[in-house]
């Protein structure tokens, strides 16, 4: 291997091994079994991701009895995942191409929305702290639970993970001898303290904040001798749905951040292993609308209308045309 390849090598990401480019930075296209089955499920995750999604789109927009807070925060996951099922293809066609056509620009947001895990930890982090305010505090959360909180809270949000991003927006180019694209780091040391920045920020520290909320959930459960759902113990479907995003979200997503971490220090050889673990991230496209639509009946019931395998009287489904106060958050109970 020349002298360039090696050097380059070390100063980037494990990320560059998923794409096989250890073996030559000539511009060929890799059609192995292993590229050719990695992009073929990729793109199976595109298309669902890209259904499932829509159907969640046109669930809460289409019904009032889906527009709560819980769901609210669901919507804006599901912006996430749809954006990522978008950008996929140009992802599939960098994996065969072994090279990134497609310009400096598009670089830069596939970096900022495929790889970038921060809004994703932090809806789920946000739905997690309003169940267990809703559960010790339910009449003073009634009160702060508004549309224009709400509102106020997922911008928050949209703008602190974008800000957290910066070193993906700054770095993040096509490379000018491989013609990847890529974190461009300088030194070694940064590319692994960027995947260890990411683990921490992304996944680390909204697990610990949502085991603690779940934590307290529990504690008030048992205390109360109630179960979550009665009038004593707040709502359980809100805490019910962010359990379960946040179970996808870390099955689905710290197995390939584990692995960029710890391949510093344990490298491993394995094709097959990297593009599993990558493959596995991605299935977090297309998992939350799967989980909604199998595990909480407001979101089944709405895909089934939807899809007109089973429509429900005319008095259940819900009107686009209903007034506008029934369309605001704080005329529903909102402890969904």
């Amino acid at each position: 291997m020349e002298s360039l390849d090696t050097d380059y090598l070390q100063n980037d990401s494990l990320l560059l091994d998923l794409w096989n480019f250890t073996e030559s930075y000539e511009v060929s296209p890799d059609l192995s079994t292993n590229t050719i089955v990695t992009s073929v499920f990729l793109l199976l995750i595109c298309v669902i991701g890209c259904i499932g999604n829509t159907l969640v789109f046109w669930a809460i927009f289409r019904y009032v009895k889906m527009k709560t807070v819980t769901n609210i925060y669901i919507l804006n996951v599901a912006a996430i995942d749809l954006l990522n099922a978008l950008v996929l293809p140009f992802d599939v066609a960098h994996n065969i191409l072994k090279a990134w056509p497609f310009g400096s620009v598009l670089c830069k947001f596939m970096w900022i929305v495929h790889h970038n895990l921060f809004p994703r930890g932090f809806f789920l982090t946000v739905m997690s702290v309003d169940c267990c305010v809703s559960v010790y505090r339910p009449m003073m959360s009634n009160k702060w639970r508004k549309a224009r909180v709400v509102t106020l809270i997922c911008a928050t949000v949209w703008v602190s993970a974008t800000l957290l991003s910066l070193p993906a927006i700054i770095y993040a180019d096509v490379h000018l001898v491989f013609q990847v694209c890529t974190l461009d780091f300088s030194q070694d040391i940064w590319a692994y303290s960027y995947d260890v920045y990411t683990f921490t920020v992304g996944i680390l520290v909204p697990l610990q904040i949502i085991g603690l909320c779940f934590f307290l959930i529990a504690v008030k459960v048992r205390s109360s001798g109630q179960p979550v759902g009665s009038p004593r113990c707040g709502s359980s479907k809100g805490s019910r749905k962010a359990l379960f995003l946040t179970i996808v979200f870390l099955i689905c997503c710290s197995p390939i951040q584990i692995l960029l971490i710890t391949h510093r220090y344990f490298p491993l050889t394995f094709d097959w292993l990297l593009s599993f673990f990558y493959v596995l991230a991605s299935v977090r496209i297309c998992a939350n609308p799967i989980v909604c639509g199998l595990l909480f009946n407001d979101f089944h019931e709405s895909f089934r209308t939807i899809l007109c395998f089973w429509r429900k009287a005319g008095a259940e489904a819900s009107d686009p045309r209903e007034s506008k106060e029934e369309n605001s958050y704080h005329q529903e109970s909102m402890l969904a």
